[in-house]
């Protein structure tokens, strides 16, 4: 699941004096923030036109740049994942997310059974199965109520049974997003904020940068993204201007605001 940079032009580290105290798995609320008047958002998020959506699960650093904070869940950092059942034995790996046409996670495709990947396969399991946690998002753990035994008493999951509107998050990370009035250039959705019930609440999007390097990380509402599984792009019903001037996005306090292709970060 689901960028850093690297390259002394390309690379925009946040400046060490945001990892003071801001460890922003600890936090749970945008509205922490020090020093923000009431009913203006933390985060400064672009937004839907007219939206009033609380913001939870992000929050803004002392460098003004918006970092995920506990209560959110990284999609594209939950696929690969290794699951246990509730005694901590190893059950199976998160493979794959299906997405409702809403943006909720529904299941998630898990590879059970076999052995060293020989004669697994793959099952859909809903996602209010498990309980996500760990010491930092970019490194969860998974638990799941299902046993190993139940798992694999489960069918097999074919792509072509997902209804109509659903998609995978293998389709959907990475997929091209159209803006309104992008001008030629190229916006990437690189990963879904969601929340512990798999309602997803941001998109973290990324434009600019040559050949993947020095991409600029910001992050919009969800609701600003237009049907999923729209191809050759995903409508973004925000106008380019907007991306540029919302501010970026980092998974911690000590994170890069900019990205490096997933080779780099593996």
């Amino acid at each position: 699941m689901k960028h850093l940079l690297v390259g002394a032009c390309l690379l925009a580290l946040v400046s060490p004096a945001l990892a003071s105290t801001w460890d922003n798995y600890a936090e749970t609320s945008a509205a922490e923030v020090p020093g923000m008047p009431p009913g203006i958002d933390p985060a400064r998020i672009q937004m839907s036109p007219g939206s009033t959506a609380p913001h939870p699960l992000v929050r803004e650093t002392q460098g003004r740049a918006i970092v995920l904070s506990s209560g959110g869940l990284s999609t594209r950092f939950l696929i690969g994942v290794r699951v246990t059942d509730e005694a901590g034995d190893p059950v199976g790996t998160i493979e794959n997310l299906v997405f409702s046409p809403g943006g909720r996670v529904e299941r998630a495709i898990l590879s059970v059974g076999g052995f060293m990947g020989l004669g697994a396969k793959d099952v859909a399991v809903p996602f209010g199965k498990f309980t996500i946690s760990g010491e930092s998002h970019e490194h969860p753990t998974a638990r799941t109520s299902s046993t190993l035994a139940e798992l694999k008493a489960l069918p097999v999951f074919r792509q072509a049974g997902l209804a109509s509107g659903e998609a995978l998050a293998s389709d959907i990370l990475g997929a091209t997003l159209k803006p309104r009035k992008a001008g030629g250039e190229a916006v990437k959705l690189t990963d879904i904020i969601i929340d512990p019930d798999g309602a997803g609440h941001y998109a973290a999007v990324e434009y600019g940068g040559i050949d993947g390097f020095g991409a600029k990380r910001t992050v919009v509402e969800f609701s600003t993204l237009g049907d999923l599984t729209a191809k050759p792009a995903i409508p973004l019903n925000l106008k380019m201007a907007a991306l540029r001037k919302a501010q970026p996005f980092i998974y911690n306090v000590n994170g890069s605001t900019t990205s490096i292709p997933e080779i780099l970060n593996d």
